[in-house]
This record gives C-alpha cells, sequence and structure tokens, in this order.
C-alpha cells in the first residue's frame, strides 16, 4: 500500500514539474513578443512626437526661408540705395520684420527637424544684383516694383500652406505671417505711388 501511494505521489510530483515546466516555457516563449509590442509601441510614440513632415510642408518651409532672406536683402539695398525717406524706412522695416520671421521659422525648422537653405536663390541674387546697378532716379520705383511682386508671390505661398500644410504648427505659422506680408504689400503699393510722383 505504501509503495502505491509513494508512486502516486510520485507521479503527482512530476505531473505538476512537468506543468511548471510547461508554464515557464510558455512564459518565456509570449514575453519577447510583450517586449516587442512595447519597442514598437515608444517608436510609434517617438514618431508622433517629433512629427513626420512630409514633403510638401518641407518644401514650403525651405521656400519661406529663400524668401526671408531675400527680403532682407532687398532691404538692405533699399535703405543703402534708395533715395526718398520712404524707400529707406520701407528697407529698414523689410530687415526687421523678416529677420525675426526667419529666427521664427529656424526655431520651427529645428523642432521638425528640417535644414533651411542659408542663402537666396541664384536667380533672386541675379535680380538684387541687377537693381543694385540701376541708376538713383529709378532705383525707388524698380525697387517698389521688386517687392509687390516678391510679396504677391509670398502670400499666395503661405496662404496656400495656411490652408493646406499637414503639420499644424507650420499651418499656425505660415497664418501667423499672412497680415505682415499684406502689410508689407500695403506699404509698398502706397511708397510706389510717392516714387511715381517724385
Amino acid at each position: 500500500m505504501n509503495n502505491k501511494t509513494n508512486k502516486n505521489n510520485l507521479a503527482k510530483i512530476y505531473f505538476a514539474s512537468l506543468v511548471c515546466t510547461f508554464i515557464i516555457a510558455f512564459s518565456a516563449c509570449t514575453n519577447p513578443i510583450k517586449v516587442k509590442d512595447s519597442k514598437e509601441t515608444i517608436v510609434l510614440e517617438s514618431d508622433n512626437k517629433t512629427g513626420i513632415i512630409n514633403t510638401t510642408d518641407k518644401a514650403f518651409l525651405e521656400s519661406a526661408a529663400e524668401t526671408n532672406l531675400n527680403e532682407i536683402e532687398l532691404g538692405k539695398l533699399a535703405e543703402n540705395n534708395g533715395t526718398i525717406e520712404e524707400v529707406k524706412q520701407l528697407g529698414v522695416m523689410m530687415q526687421k520684420d523678416h529677420s525675426k520671421a526667419m529666427v521664427d521659422l529656424q526655431n520651427l525648422a529645428d523642432k521638425k527637424q528640417i535644414t533651411l537653405p542659408s542663402s537666396i536663390t541664384e536667380n533672386d541674387a541675379k535680380a538684387n544684383k541687377k537693381l543694385s546697378t540701376k541708376p538713383s532716379k529709378t532705383f525707388d520705383n524698380e525697387f517698389c516694383k521688386a517687392l509687390i511682386e516678391a510679396h504677391n508671390e509670398a502670400i499666395g505661398k503661405f496662404e496656400k500652406a495656411a490652408n493646406e500644410a499637414a503639420d499644424a504648427d507650420i499651418k499656425s505659422w505660415a497664418m501667423s505671417m499672412i497680415p505682415i506680408l499684406q502689410n508689407h504689400l500695403d506699404l509698398t503699393i502706397e511708397c510706389q505711388r510717392k516714387c511715381e510722383k517724385k
């Protein structure tokens, strides 16, 4: 009887050991999946925090940088070559407002991990060089024409980004710039009228 009891006890212990071994093995197999899921969740959260910028939004930021840099250059030209006070003052305003806009844009680009251009386009450089050689009697009017054209183009780009940008921060920044650009355009049109009267 004792032998039979001992055999039963041994069988129970052996069965319990098998169950424990199975549970441990099963846990070991399932843990990597949980860890993997955990890592995938972290990656997705990280992507959402840094933001994934699409090519259209990226192109807009790059174009906005070139616009700001060109407006600063045009402002310098007006300050140095303008013959009436209104043109000179407009030039100073362009430098001030677009330098501030460039700082804000750089901060936004850094946040989105985008490298911005550090110089104006080749076409803008050629146009500015041509403008700088204009005689003083025609410079003021030609400057206003260039600034009106640049701001009309910029307003179109910024309005498009304000309506269509996928990234909320980019959309908000574009929207905040439109009144500034519109004010510049209005002042330049007014300045051009004065240039035509001189």
